[in-house]
């Protein structure tokens, strides 16, 4: 029996097909859907590491405003994803994680 269902939320029409089939799956089973956003915040640092002195200063803030929008876009997502839950009478769990990558115990998620 399933209790517990899975779906990464991101912007892609991709994640609005996997909610409709986990809502299913909850629906046949009494289950209940987890919702994970992740912001990659490693992907942030890598894009606006500074080339060189003087560009420090300007990385940093590009970097401050990239992690402000995905916080916002993140927060969108799973704003759209609790609405969906409620709107269907749904268990669910909403859950929105931040780091870097799984590979790289140094620079890893925050779970």
């Amino acid at each position: 029996m399933i209790k517990r269902i899975l779906v990464g939320l991101d912007n892609t029409p991709y994640t609005q097909s996997a909610l409709e089939y986990a809502r299913v799956i909850a629906e046949n089973f009494q289950a209940r859907i987890t919702g994970l956003a992740v912001i990659d915040t490693e992907d942030i640092e890598d894009h606006t590491a500074g080339a060189g002195i003087g560009s420090i200063y300007y990385a940093k803030h590009l970097e401050e405003k990239m992690l402000a929008d995905a916080k916002e876009h993140t927060l969108k997502i799973t704003a759209d994803f609790v609405k969906y839950c409620k709107n269907h009478n749904l268990e669910f769990t909403n859950i929105i994680e931040s780091g870097g990558s799984l590979s790289d115990p140094e620079r890893g998620f925050k779970i």
